[in-house]
């Protein structure tokens, strides 16, 4: 095992300051991070973890975009955010001023669909063909919380109310977006 230097290290409520060794960075959650991209977990996980990428990708590099540990979420992987831990770390994550540690609102985020190859138009369908294309003409699907609650006219036509405050539609494949991304 590499020489690791010191890191905070939050699992739940519980803080810890961990010994171990040159070029750690702390993750908040449910493990470490370490700067050649490997991810330990912490022993004390009771609930999964998720996060919206800090930085933009192309559609066809939506599945690559998570940390070692997570993978691309499933839209029904997110929808109930009572059983998940946001993963605050500014370096990974978007944050936002007054998210007190939980998601972003008003910033929607590539999502896997559970759908056949598609690259139409239509939220909730649309992915990109599987998340493989990168061109203007072809389409993936994009969700995230509202910051509107009562007006949903910033969206796309038509917005789809997702449930619980999340929102979707298609997303063209060449536009940078933010990936949503849970804990394996």
């Amino acid at each position: 095992m590499p020489k690791r230097d010191l890191a905070l290290v939050v699992s739940g409520a519980l803080l810890s300051v961990v010994l171990l060794g040159a070029g750690t960075l702390a993750l908040s959650g449910d493990g470490i991070l370490f700067p050649d991209g490997t991810f330990q977990r912490t022993a004390s996980l009771t609930r999964k973890s998720y996060y919206l990428s800090a930085t933009t990708t192309l559609g066809n590099q939506a599945i690559q975009k998570c940390i070692n540990g997570y993978h691309m979420a499933l839209l029904w992987e997110l929808v109930d955010l009572s059983a998940l831990d946001y993963l605050s770390f500014p370096a990974i994550a978007l944050t936002k001023a007054d998210a007190a540690g939980g998601p972003p609102s008003g910033t929607a985020g590539w999502v896997r669909t559970g759908y056949d190859n598609d690259g139409t138009s239509q939220g909730g369908r649309a992915n990109c063909f599987t998340w493989s294309s990168s061109s203007g003409s072809d389409f993936g699907s994009v969700a995230g919380l509202t910051s509107l609650w009562d007006n949903l006219s910033f969206l796309p036509d038509p917005p789809t109310l997702i449930g619980d405050g999340w929102v979707g539609f298609g997303q063209r494949c060449n536009v940078p977006t933010p990936v949503w991304c849970v804990l394996d």
